[in-house]
This record gives structure tokens, C-alpha cells and sequence, in this order.
């Protein structure tokens, strides 16, 4: 399992937004297999109820110098 926590603000829509998240001893991830990250955000919740959903786009995974691209 893994477990992220930080916040990115004041993104505007459409905008492309790439998170490097370094030094990781995973061999593989479900990010490879398609998984999307678990999401907060405060425009989808004031606009729906919705907060935390899936989300991302060309989500990737490296590991050990191998990228595996979904």
C-alpha cells in the first residue's frame, strides 16, 4: 500500500499538472495497471457534494529506471 498526502492550489482547469514523487522501493504499482489516485477537490465539492473521487490523466508509474506508461 501506499499513501500520499500534500495539496497543489490555485490550479487553473485544463492545466497539466506533473507530481515526481521520488525514491520509492516498489517494484510495480496499480497506477501501472490503470489505477487513477484519489483526488480532493474543494471546486468539485462546493459544485456536486463530491470531494474525493478518482482523477489524473496519463497517469505513470517508473520504477528502476522502467517506465511503464497507461
Amino acid at each position: 500500500m501506499q499513501w500520499f498526502y500534500f495539496s497543489v492550489m490555485n490550479i487553473k482547469a485544463e492545466t497539466r499538472t506533473k507530481l515526481n514523487l521520488v525514491n520509492l522501493s516498489k517494484p510495480d504499482s496499480l497506477y501501472s495497471k490503470g489505477m487513477k489516485p484519489f483526488v480532493y477537490s474543494m471546486k468539485k465539492k462546493e459544485a456536486t457534494g463530491v470531494g474525493w473521487h478518482r482523477g489524473g490523466e496519463h497517469i505513470s508509474y517508473f520504477a528502476n529506471g522502467h517506465a511503464i506508461r497507461t
